[in-house]
């Protein structure tokens, strides 16, 4: 289902984009050569607010112990979230890295 630019609602069954969205959307990573990568990425509000309530989820009490979250900044659980998230993928049916 593809959203307008405004997000007001379903405008069709076709798993598309606005073009004007889907022409702002894009994730650069960027190599560090020391085990990590950085990155940047746009993504639409819709989307956003659904990668923001699953990492928030993610950091929520049941996964991050008090003692972690006192000496965790942030950014740092929100990464970390991040990377459980991605983490959780792999058993719902995508590839395996490189295949």
């Amino acid at each position: 289902m593809s959203y307008t630019a405004a997000h007001r609602g379903p405008v069709s069954t076709e798993p598309k984009l606005c073009s004007a969205t889907a022409r702002s959307t894009y994730l650069h990573l960027t190599d560090n050569w020391d085990g990590t990568h950085a990155g940047r990425f746009r993504i639409p509000t819709l989307h956003a607010a659904m990668l923001r309530k699953a990492l928030h989820a993610l950091v929520a009490p049941t996964y991050v112990t008090p003692e972690e979250r006192a000496h965790t900044s942030r950014p740092e659980l929100m990464g970390e979230a991040l990377c459980r998230l991605l983490e959780w993928l792999r058993p719902i049916g995508c590839p395996a890295p490189g295949a």
